[in-house]
Protein backbone atom coordinates (compact mmCIF):
# COMPACT_ATOMS: atom_id res chain seq x y z
CA UNK A 1 0.00 0.00 0.00
CA UNK A 2 1.16 3.07 -1.00
CA UNK A 3 1.87 5.93 1.50
CA UNK A 4 3.39 9.54 1.54
CA UNK A 5 5.83 11.06 4.05
CA UNK A 6 4.75 13.92 5.88
CA UNK A 7 7.49 14.23 8.81
CA UNK A 8 11.38 12.63 9.07
CA UNK A 9 13.16 12.67 11.81
CA UNK A 10 16.78 11.66 11.35
CA UNK A 11 17.88 11.81 14.80
CA UNK A 12 15.35 9.80 16.27
CA UNK A 13 15.29 7.31 12.76
CA UNK A 14 11.65 8.24 12.92
CA UNK A 15 9.66 8.63 9.83
CA UNK A 16 5.74 10.10 9.54
CA UNK A 17 4.03 8.48 6.50
CA UNK A 18 0.00 9.25 5.63
CA UNK A 19 -2.13 6.21 4.30
CA UNK A 20 -4.33 6.07 1.62
CA UNK A 21 -7.31 6.23 4.42
CA UNK A 22 -5.43 9.82 5.51
CA UNK A 23 -4.55 7.96 8.86
CA UNK A 24 -1.07 8.29 9.57
CA UNK A 25 1.57 6.14 10.99
CA UNK A 26 4.91 6.26 12.62
CA UNK A 27 8.09 4.29 11.62
CA UNK A 28 11.24 3.23 13.08
CA UNK A 29 14.14 2.86 10.73
CA UNK A 30 17.18 1.37 12.90
CA UNK A 31 19.76 1.88 9.92
CA UNK A 32 20.57 5.19 7.96
CA UNK A 33 17.76 6.01 5.05
CA UNK A 34 17.47 8.50 2.33
CA UNK A 35 13.70 10.00 2.59
CA UNK A 36 12.27 13.35 2.04
CA UNK A 37 8.84 14.70 3.12
CA UNK A 38 6.66 13.90 -0.29
CA UNK A 39 8.42 10.92 -0.89
CA UNK A 40 6.05 7.89 -2.04
CA UNK A 41 6.86 4.40 0.15
CA UNK A 42 5.22 1.27 -0.78
CA UNK A 43 5.22 -1.55 2.41
CA UNK A 44 2.93 -3.83 4.24
CA UNK A 45 2.04 -1.36 7.02
CA UNK A 46 -0.35 -3.62 8.79
CA UNK A 47 2.91 -5.74 9.48
CA UNK A 48 4.01 -5.90 13.30
CA UNK A 49 8.08 -7.21 12.08
CA UNK A 50 10.15 -5.54 10.53
CA UNK A 51 9.37 -4.63 6.84
CA UNK A 52 11.00 -3.97 4.05
CA UNK A 53 9.51 -0.45 2.51
CA UNK A 54 10.53 0.61 -0.99
CA UNK A 55 10.78 4.46 -1.85
CA UNK A 56 9.14 4.70 -5.22
CA UNK A 57 10.19 8.05 -5.15
CA UNK A 58 13.67 7.55 -4.87
CA UNK A 59 14.08 4.12 -6.07
CA UNK A 60 15.27 2.86 -3.53
CA UNK A 61 14.43 0.97 -0.09
CA UNK A 62 15.01 0.66 3.93
CA UNK A 63 13.88 -1.47 6.48
CA UNK A 64 11.91 -0.31 9.10
CA UNK A 65 8.73 -1.14 11.88
CA UNK A 66 5.49 0.76 12.30
CA UNK A 67 5.51 1.77 15.94
CA UNK A 68 2.24 2.74 15.69
CA UNK A 69 -1.25 3.67 14.17
CA UNK A 70 -2.68 7.84 14.36
CA UNK A 71 -5.74 9.13 13.11
CA UNK A 72 -4.31 12.65 13.14
CA UNK A 73 -1.23 13.80 11.45
CA UNK A 74 -0.60 16.05 14.53
CA UNK A 75 -0.83 13.22 16.81
CA UNK A 76 2.30 11.58 14.65
CA UNK A 77 4.30 14.43 13.73
CA UNK A 78 3.93 15.02 17.93
CA UNK A 79 5.55 11.26 18.45
CA UNK A 80 8.77 12.11 16.71
CA UNK A 81 9.50 15.89 17.86
CA UNK A 82 12.26 16.50 20.16
CA UNK A 83 11.37 19.16 23.06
Amino acid sequence: MNAIVIAVNHALGAIVIELEDKSCAVLEAPNQFFVDIGDTLNGDWKSADMISIQNTTKENGLAAQVQKFTKTRDEAIGAISLI
